[in-house]
């Protein structure tokens, strides 16, 4: 008989089959014992004719006459149990005595995946909390200073400036433009941390996504002189979040075009990658935007938001966001450059096996 494991903890999924390779049973779960005594969740299982990991049944009887159940309990307080089905003879003491062995195995393991599971649950009310202050505390800063903004327009408007002070006004347009950028930069990124972002996939004609943005970004790109290419390979269809695509996508060309020089060059390219490690089974739709601009090492903080802040000039969030939305989409976001001229960012996105080409 085939054996097969699925577990979300690998340990508890080792102790089911160990169970099942002492027993001799048809199958063996790992369950956990729900606040209403009559279910139980699937946290490990193996064999043929198992529950899938993940789903709610029954509870077990204590002593059911085709099965075998090994509670699982720390001073008497009762986590689980590991369930063997279909016990296929009696068993001799050594056989008695591993089970034994497993038991209490399989309560630490239960034991360390129940606090693993508690601390996750802490940090996502955590994050939530912290979102909503932060939220919160974005909300009335574009407030307030929309409220600047409206004042320094006033000035425009009223009486004649000389040309300093309408540098002055030119300046403080742009300072609240950067302010108000980075706070909604900073409103998506803690969005992403707290698992706001919720990726919604569908088919995607990911050749037209991507000449639509590369157009758009031309035409955005004015008078700069930066240019344009598009190499596109022959492309399959792929099921993901456009959205979310398009959104790392607007973020990479912006940056391309805003670190380029004056009559620099932009290349994107986007062709069918296999793995992207040794023995890595996985095919790629892998998306490249290549600039002409000074260059940068990944060890300078480029995807980590906190060492952005913390370098000389105005931060950005747009490259810390692209790759935590690139990660949800299954993917991520990469950079290759010499540091020395030139960058090119990588979005690598999963594709599924499917043969038809957009």
């Amino acid at each position: 008989m085939q054996l097969s494991v699925t577990s979300g903890d690998a340990m508890l999924g080792r102790v089911a089959e160990s169970v099942r390779r002492v027993t001799g049973a048809e199958h063996t779960l790992v369950v956990h014992r729900l606040p209403l005594p009559s279910l139980v969740d699937v946290l490990a299982a193996c064999g043929a004719g198992a529950p899938a990991v993940g789903t709610r049944i029954a509870a077990p009887e204590p002593h059911p006459p085709d099965r075998m159940v090994l509670p699982l309990s720390i001073d008497g307080v009762s986590l689980g149990a590991i369930v063997a089905h279909g016990v296929a003879h009696p068993l001799d003491d050594p056989a008695q005595h591993e089970l034994a062995l497993l038991s209490g195995l399989g309560t630490l393991a239960l034991q360390n995946h129940l606090l693993i599971l508690e601390a996750a649950r802490r940090t996502a009310r955590q994050a939530e909390r912290h979102y909503r202050l932060l939220a919160g505390t974005i909300y009335h800063l574009k407030n307030a200073i929309a409220v600047g903004a409206e004042y320094i327009e006033l000035i425009d408007l009223e009486g004649e400036l000389n040309d300093t002070q309408r540098d002055y006004v030119t300046r403080s347009r742009r300072s609240v433009a950067t302010a108000l950028r980075l706070l909604s930069e900073l409103h998506e990124l803690g969005r992403a941390d707290a698992g706001q972002l919720v990726p919604k996939p569908e088919p995607l004609n990911v050749d037209s996504l991507i000449r639509d943005a590369v157009r758009d970004h031309r035409l955005s790109a004015g008078t700069s002189g930066v240019t344009f290419d598009y190499l596109a390979h022959p492309l399959p269809l792929l099921r993901t979040d456009p959205d979310c695509v398009r959104q790392i996508l607007d973020n990479l060309l912006s940056n391309a075009i805003r670190y380029s020089p004056a009559d620099g060059h932009v290349t994107v390219q986007a062709a069918v990658r296999e793995g992207r490690r040794a023995r890595d089974p996985e095919r790629w739709l892998r998306i490249d935007v290549a600039d002409m601009g000074p260059g940068v090492l990944e060890r300078e903080g480029v995807f980590e938001e906190v060492e952005r802040v913390e370098r000389k000039g105005a931060p950005g969030f747009r490259l810390a966001i692209s790759r935590r939305v690139a990660r949800l989409l299954g993917g991520d976001l990469t950079l290759e450059t010499d540091g020395a001229a030139g960058s090119t960012f990588s979005l690598w996105l999963p594709l599924e096996d499917v043969d038809d080409h957009v």
